[in-house]
């Protein structure tokens, strides 16, 4: 009995005393059982949020492209063996693009077309503490993902090749044939059409010989017909080309990759009855993804496009007089409408009859935005804004043009009536599109 306590206390003591060291070293493998000091290993911390120019930095390529406004998250294990990669979009702040005046923030849906987020989950890292490659395959009923890339502390490279599974629209469409009648129905014009579920009467004034106080459907013969050259075009952009030539003479057609991506072929010439063609926009400008039910597609729009393009739309210039709390409700009323539709992509509607398409934006999202900016354009501090600019770029057209967006609105709201009788109905959609043709 004496002999187990003495050997409990040697224990104790050992625990305790000097042998904690020894303990502590094996716990960290420090020393192996030769009694010599191996190093510790020490795994790199790849984990967190990876974007284009940040503290961790992300090269993004898609389908061979470069794809920016994304973000990866790298989780990976204790000794960086396998990782979750978890691709989404990254905030892009649209704010100082219209002037400052109001928030406007947007987060794009991930790399994959159509998908808010996409999860890799077990992907095997190979390599040494320094530098992890990796690759691997992702599939879905909707598309079949291929990605490859390394991973290193504070960088992410990663490229995606994507293959859509539904075919229906890849190739190239051209634009269709130039009509310029429509025999009654806004519907029959080409390339550019029309239909606004409204009987309303709108005013536009006075133009040349003729009154504009109509339906859309009557002055839509007039804005789309042959003498829009002359009583339209001429004021606006200085030429005497009609509508629809002109159209066609802009854009000359659209390809579906079965990556997602498409590609346009427009004219870059300030000559619009001499179109000069060109298709070099960055392959990820535009890219597309089917809605779930038929007949329904997105176009997603890159962020940094749009941020160009709405680079001095609204310039501090405007906030010259009355206080403009409420026309900064409104814009920010509209900013709320548009972020879901720029993050998701843009609703289009399409038709497919053989080797001919017919497409248009979702005609319910273009009445609420129209219905939106009509109220925000006439805000009476607005309204001035808009005079100034519209006076030097349109002259003796301004007019036309002020007394379009102030009779404008009921023709949104209603189907039918006018100022002089009772508004009935409700305007169900507006509608404007394109008719294509398969190319050969």
């Amino acid at each position: 009995m004496a002999l187990f306590g003495g050997y409990i206390a040697t224990f104790t003591s050992c625990v305790n005393g000097v042998d904690d060291e020894y303990l502590e070293l094996q716990n960290t493998g420090e020393e192996n059982g030769s009694g010599d000091k191996q190093p510790e290993t020490e795994y790199p911390n790849l984990n967190g949020d990876y974007v284009n120019g940040g503290d961790n930095d992300l090269t993004m390529t898609y389908n061979g492209a470069p794809l920016s406004g994304r973000k990866v998250t790298v989780l990976t294990d204790e000794k960086d063996e396998t990782a979750t990669l978890t691709l989404a979009g990254n905030e892009v702040d649209l704010s100082s693009a219209i002037g400052g005046l109001l928030d406007f923030k947007i987060t794009p849906y991930s790399p994959i077309p159509g998908e808010k987020e996409v999860v890799l989950q077990d992907v095997k890292l190979y390599g040494n503490k320094n530098k992890y490659i990796f690759s691997g395959e992702n599939v879905q009923p909707t598309r079949t993902v291929i990605y490859k890339g390394s991973i290193e502390e504070g960088k992410v490279n990663i490229d995606l090749t994507c293959q859509l599974a539904n075919t229906e629209l890849q190739g190239t469409w051209d634009l269709a044939p130039v009509i310029q009648s429509g025999g009654g129905t806004t519907m029959a014009f080409s390339p550019l059409w029309s239909d606004w579920d409204s009987n309303v009467t709108m005013d536009l004034g006075h133009l040349s010989f003729l009154d504009l106080k109509k339906p859309f459907k009557d002055i839509w013969s007039i804005i789309a017909g042959p003498l829009s050259g002359t009583l339209l075009m001429k004021n606006i952009i200085g030429q005497s080309i009609s509508t629809e030539p002109l159209v066609a003479n802009l854009l000359k057609s659209l390809t579906a990759h079965p990556s997602g991506s498409m590609g346009i072929m427009y004219s870059y010439s300030d000559d619009f009855a001499n179109p000069q063609w060109s298709d070099n926009l960055p392959d990820n400008f535009f890219r597309y993804y089917y809605g779930e039910t038929p007949g329904k597609l997105y176009v997603e729009v890159d962020p940094n496009a749009i941020a160009n393009l709405l680079g001095g739309l609204l310039s501090t210039r405007s906030l010259t007089r009355s206080d403009p709390e409420n026309a900064k409700r409104i814009g920010q009323e509209l900013i709320s409408m548009l972020t879901p539709v720029i993050e998701a992509g843009v609703p289009i509607e399409y038709t497919l009859d053989g080797n001919e398409l017919t497409i248009n934006l979702d005609g319910v999202l273009v009445r609420d935005l129209i219905g939106k900016l009509l109220e925000l354009a006439n805000d009476e501090y607005v309204m001035d804004y808009i005079q100034q600019n519209i006076q030097a770029l349109l002259g003796d057209f301004t007019p036309n043009i002020l007394s379009m967006l102030q009779t404008m609105p009921n023709a949104v709201k209603y189907h039918d009536g006018d100022s002089e009788s009772t508004y009935t109905g409700e305007c169900a959609y507006i509608k404007f599109g394109l008719k294509l043709v398969k190319a050969n």
